[in-house]
């Protein structure tokens, strides 16, 4: 696998910092690179989905009502003067009394156990396939999603932009990793 340097920044910090540099790789995998990194996006998908759907629940297992869009008798939803649906408070039958909303400390242990639950037909552990690193990065990813979305709730600036499942052709294949040396080795050897 050849690498070729796309582009180098620098960054200006404070005076004390000195610089800091940059390099951009564009990256020319080999077939079993290109498998093994097919491995790791959908191993980083699904546990980031998995923890946001996860997250989702325990938060509405925290709530005492929700609220619901108010539906006229024929079942439509009732909408306000400017064409907004109007929405009520409804008992929430998912709440539990004492539960609380999951943080990174919960998802990080629910890491270990959904990667000893999760087999595939052939009882094969596949997220054990996956870069471990990788894996606590989309842990990390979600709650800094979660963090910057409370932090724009509470700011009230713009819409808060609630974090989104990540879909498998996303444009963005992503995933961090601090081994990425072990899995792509250059040409040169």
């Amino acid at each position: 696998m050849a690498e070729k340097p796309k582009k180098q920044s620098e960054k200006q910090d404070e005076p004390e910092q000195g610089r800091r540099l940059s390099y951009k790789y564009r990256i020319y995998p080999d077939a079993k690179q290109r498998e093994y990194f097919a491995v790791n996006f959908g191993c980083v998908r699904y546990v980031y989905n998995h923890f946001l759907a996860e997250r989702e629940a325990a938060w509405l297992r925290t709530q005492k009502t929700v609220k619901a869009p108010q539906l006229d008798e024929h079942g439509e939803v009732v909408r306000n003067e400017k064409g907004k649906a109007v929405y009520v408070d409804e008992p929430n039958p998912a709440y539990v009394e004492g539960s609380k909303p999951m943080s990174m400390f919960d998802t990080s242990k629910a890491l270990t156990v959904l990667k000893k639950e999760t087999v595939d037909e052939d009882g094969r552990k596949w997220l054990y396939d996956a870069d471990a690193t990788a894996l606590v990065y989309a842990l990390r990813h979600l709650d800094s999603a979660y963090k910057n979305f409370f932090r724009r709730v509470k700011q009230g600036t713009g819409p808060a932009g609630h974090p989104r499942f990540k879909t498998r052709p996303s444009p963005s294949r992503d995933a961090r990793s601090a081994r990425i040396a072990s899995c792509c080795r250059s040409a040169a050897g």
